[in-house]
């Protein structure tokens, strides 16, 4: 099987391993904790802290979601149970920005239609020579990977939303 085909032909020449996660519908969650160095189990605590990063009192998130929505991403990560339905499976691109804000990470997230990239809300990330970069596919009818790039792969543009909701700490090192 071709992995890399589930992934936008300009970055097949850059992909050095796809790592695939348990398929249990928590498997966005289980790529994010492989990503941080954790074991793919350990996906319940990616889904608590990402609940603590939405519940923070700050008005980045509520510029970003109306409150209804912004119930039901918090619905969606509130789950713990063995297989996650549909509604509670990772909700992307509005999950990343949580995922970048919380753990203070770059994150790249590709799939064949649309590549884009989180940058932390209201943290400054380190020096770019120091942050860190994530990177997560998604393909196999919507199912998430790890992948590991190499070389100056294309990168993936901002999150359009990140521009008017971030925090003014960070407009002066980050350039869309």
């Amino acid at each position: 099987m071709h992995e890399e085909k589930e992934f936008p032909n300009v970055l097949h020449p850059y992909i050095k391993q796809v790592h695939n996660v348990e398929g249990d519908g928590h498997y966005g969650f289980r790529a994010i904790a492989y990503c941080l160095s954790l074991h793919q189990d350990e996906w319940y605590q990616i889904r608590v802290n990402l609940m603590e990063e939405l519940e923070t009192p700050t008005t980045e998130y509520g510029d970003m979601f109306v409150s209804e929505y912004r119930f039901q991403l918090y619905n969606s990560l509130n789950f713990f149970g063995k297989e996650a339905s549909l509604q509670n499976r990772m909700i992307m691109p509005d999950t990343g920005v949580l995922i970048a804000s919380r753990y203070n990470v770059v994150l790249h997230c590709f799939n064949r239609h649309a590549n884009t990239m989180y940058i932390p809300l209201r943290s400054t990330p380190p020096l770019a020579h120091e942050h860190m970069v994530i990177t997560i596919g998604i393909g196999y009818g919507n199912h998430y990977v790890k992948l590991k790039l190499e070389g100056e792969y294309p990168m993936p543009h901002i999150m359009p939303q990140w521009i008017h909701c971030k925090h003014p700490c960070v407009t002066e090192c980050v350039t869309p």
